[in-house]
Parts: structure tokens; C-alpha cells; sequence
């Protein structure tokens, strides 16, 4: 940037151990830095760093971000607070991260992927990104804001600033329970996505599609065909989350596993192999007709910190080995599920089946339901309570994952999304639903133990 004429302050923020290597540190960059506790300690420390520069926390964390199947992360009001006065008594501007609680909507949650001696942790971050900070996903005015805004009117007393009492607690509907009233199978969906052939299993980020950009986000469906039935299937590398289906029934799913133990917070992986599959299958007929095998992979988010950002790939990385051959002759489907999708989902209405109680259609499935709005439209959430794991879509938004994990339980859908008259909601479940149909709720719901950040 410098080379290229930009004369501004360059400034980098980072936490206060890596500032005090200097490895790391760039020649006349001013230092500001990342901390949630410590703070006292780590502003002295900055200090002796850069002494004859102005002290900045551009990070304050006062809470933290949530992921999947772990607890919900939360920091007390007078731990924030006696947090935020220290830093201002030390002299040193602050800027919290975050201040406003937000939305990871569609497929854009990160994760945490850390490297480890020959293997790294995973955790995906939950679709919701309130942070447990002073103003919350939705807008609602906490606690926490009041009492930071009492210190700050201290260090700023001209500031005339009053807020407007109609925005303090935005007024939110409920609009009942929205029945799904019809479904497709997996097998039905591809038919409106576009299938690439080839050879080899590839990952998503390698397919010629946009541009010869790949895929970027959302699920990969690789599709075969095999002239008997197989008694062993070995796939090498998937990541992240995968289901494998013959003839339209799931014979293997890794989130089970996930549910078991082996990766309920953490998943562990070797670095040489990511998730390796395989299965055995009982005493397979020794038929010659033709079988079809589905491999569903979950993109459920790449890392957001550390040098692996480089190296994420999502789908299959390696190779799949049918009865100990590797298997050619795919059909892969980029599931993208952008805005086109939807545009030819209703295009064909006629494609839809009912859901019945006889008709309980096998996972995974795309659910169809609607349900009219009159009067004023309001902010409201969708409460995911009887369903297990997928992604919701209302009249073609993608409002991100939902997961019986936790802790998050409802997901946030804002008021902008919704329309008077008709409204369409759309769940594509990858597992079960114990009833078909998904309820309103005034407020966020969360499941599992609260965790009090230190």
C-alpha cells in the first residue's frame, strides 16, 4: 500500500502476543490491540511497545461468538463494564467488537480451525452472530447498553445524544404456525440444478462453473451409477459434513457420528486424512442391475483466522473406491441454491408432492409451506424446534443453518424479508422433521448451558 502512494495511518490489530514478537510486527504500523480481560496489565504492556504513540483497544470483546453443539457464550454487565472503565481510565480510546449484535444469514458463517501437531480443531459458528452484545441481533436495546452508555456520557458529557425511545424495543409478530404442506426428494431437486459431468470427484472450489471460479458456498451432490450392489464404500477426504445414499436411502451419515461423540464440540482430524468413510455393507445381493449412489456434502463454513484460510476446500478432496476400485463416471451438482433456483422452483408447481402422514418422504427434503401476513409487517423468528439440521429460506432468502445441536434454536428473520399477502417459506431438511410444520416466536430461543466468558 505504501509502495502504491497511500499515505494514510496504517495501523494492525491484533492480540498482544503476537505484537510483542517481532517476527510479526511491520516496520511504522501503529499498534492497537484485541483483549476481553487483562486489560489493565496488556494497556501497560502496549504501552512500553510504542511509547510515545496513543493507546487503542480496536478490539473489546464483551461477549463472544457461538458454535454448534457448544455452550452459549454470554459476559455479565458489570465484567463488561468494569472492563470498558478500566481501559478508559488507562487513557486509551476503545472500540467494542461487537457493539451491535448481527446475522450470519445464508451460508456465510466462518468457523474455527485450529492447527494442532499433525491435526486441527473445526467448529462451526452458529447462523446467529448476537454476540451477547449491547444492542442485540434484533435491534433490542440490553442492559449492558444502558450501562455502558452511563460511562461513556462521563468521558463525552457535551454529547447531547438521547435515543429515540420508539426504537428501544422494536415491536415483533408471531404469524402462527406454517404448516409445509408440500416436499421434494433429493432426486427431484437435481433436476433443477445443473450437473457437471466428470471422471473424478472433485471439490466444489474446482468445478468450471462461475467463471471457472467453482462453487463457493452450500452443499455438492456427486451421483454415480453402479451395476451391483456394492459391499464396501471408501471415500477419502470429505469435508465437511457428508450423507451417502444408495437407491435413494442414507446408509451413511457423519452427523450421527457427530451426535455420538466424535465431534460434538471438537472434531479432531489428521491433517494426512480429513473425514475417511468407510462402509461395509451386509451380505450384498449379487444382482446386475443398476444402483445409484448419492454423496451429499455440506459446506458448513470455512475458517475465518490462521494461514488454513488458504487451504479450505470443501466437498470430497480425495478419491471414492467402490469394492476397492476407485469409482469414475460422476454426475456432480453445484447446490447453490441462489436466486435462479427459486426462479424455476416456481416455474414447475406441478413438481411438488404432498406431505401426508403416509407420504413421510425420506431425508433429505426440501419442505414447501406459506402463510399470509395482514396488517403491518414486523420483525419476527422462525423456532426450529422440531426440526434436526438444514437451512431455512424465506421467499427466496436464504436465512442460514439451523441445527438440534444448539445452543441457537430460532433464527432471526427480519421484517424487509416478508411481504403482505402470501408468504413462502422454505426448509431443506437433511435428516428428519418430527412434525412438519415450523411455529413463530417473539424472542430468540436457546437450548443447552449458558457459558460465562472470563
Amino acid at each position: 500500500m505504501v509502495d502504491e502512494g497511500l499515505t494514510e495511518l496504517m495501523f494492525t490489530s491484533d492480540n498482544l502476543g503476537i505484537m510483542e514478537q517481532e517476527k510479526y510486527r511491520l516496520p511504522g504500523a501503529f499498534l492497537t490491540m484485541n483483549l476481553q480481560k487483562d486489560e489493565v496489565d496488556s494497556i501497560k504492556r502496549l504501552k512500553k511497545l510504542q511509547p510515545n504513540r496513543p493507546l487503542m483497544v480496536a478490539e473489546f470483546w464483551p461477549g463472544w461468538f457461538d458454535n454448534w453443539g457448544d455452550g452459549h457464550y454470554k459476559m455479565d454487565v458489570e465484567k463488561t463494564t468494569t472492563r470498558v472503565l478500566n481501559i478508559l481510565r488507562a487513557g486509551a480510546s476503545i472500540n467494542l467488537y461487537m457493539f451491535h449484535g448481527g446475522t450470519n444469514f445464508g451460508f456465510m458463517n466462518g468457523a474455527l480451525v485450529i492447527p494442532w501437531i499433525r491435526k486441527f480443531s473445526y467448529q462451526a459458528v452458529v447462523t446467529s452472530y448476537d454476540y451477547d452484545a449491547p444492542l442485540s441481533e434484533a435491534g433490542d436495546v440490553t442492559k449492558k447498553f444502558w450501562a455502558l452508555s452511563k460511562i461513556f456520557k462521563k468521558y463525552n458529557p457535551s454529547s447531547n445524544h438521547k435515543v429515540d425511545k420508539s426504537l428501544l424495543y422494536p415491536e415483533r409478530r408471531a404469524y402462527g404456525n406454517v404448516k409445509m404442506q408440500r416436499c421434494l426428494g433429493l432426486s427431484d431437486i437435481t433436476h433443477f440444478f445443473v450437473s457437471i459431468e466428470s471422471d473424478n470427484v472433485m471439490p466444489m472450489e474446482m468445478l468450471p462453473i462461475n467463471n471457472n471460479g467453482g462453487q463457493g458456498y452450500g452443499f455438492i451432490l456427486y451421483r454415480t451409477e453402479l451395476w451391483k450392489e456394492p459391499w464396501q464404500i471408501t471415500i477419502h477426504d470429505i469435508s465437511d459434513s457428508a450423507q451417502v445414499l444408495l437407491d435413494g436411502s442414507v446408509i451413511y451419515r457423519t452427523n450421527s457420528a457427530m451426535k455420538k461423540g466424535t465431534w460434538k464440540n471438537i472434531h479432531y482430524i489428521d491433517q494426512k486424512e480429513l473425514w475417511k468413510v468407510v462402509i461395509e455393507l451386509d451380505k450384498p445381493n449379487q444382482d446386475t442391475k443398476k444402483h445409484v449412489l448419492d454423496i451429499l456434502v455440506e459446506n458448513m463454513g470455512r475458517s475465518n483466522i490462521l494461514p488454513v484460510m488458504n487451504t479450505q476446500r470443501k466437498g470430497i478432496l480425495g478419491d471414492v473406491f467402490v469394492d476397492g476400485k476407485k469409482q469414475s463416471g460422476w454426475n456432480i451438482y453445484p447446490m447453490e441454491f441462489k436466486r435462479d433456483f427459486f426462479s424455476k422452483l416456481s416455474d414447475f408447481p406441478s413438481s411438488w408432492k404432498k406431505v401426508t402422514e403416509w407420504n413421510k418422504p425420506y431425508p433429505p427434503t426440501l419442505y414447501r409451506g406459506t402463510f399470509d401476513i395482514k396488517g403491518e409487517i414486523k420483525d419476527t423468528f422462525l423456532h426450529m424446534k422440531d426440526w434436526t439440521k438444514g437451512v431455512a429460506f424465506i421467499n427466496g432468502h436464504n436465512l442460514g443453518r439451523y441445527w438440534e445441536l444448539g445452543p441457537q434454536e430460532t433464527l432471526y428473520l427480519p421484517a424487509p424479508w416478508l411481504r403482505s399477502g402470501n408468504n413462502e417459506l422454505l426448509v431443506f431438511e437433511l435428516e428428519k422433521c418430527k412434525v412438519p410444520e415450523v411455529p413463530f416466536s417473539l424472542e430468540p430461543k436457546i437450548k443447552g448451558e449458558t457459558v460465562d466468558v472470563e
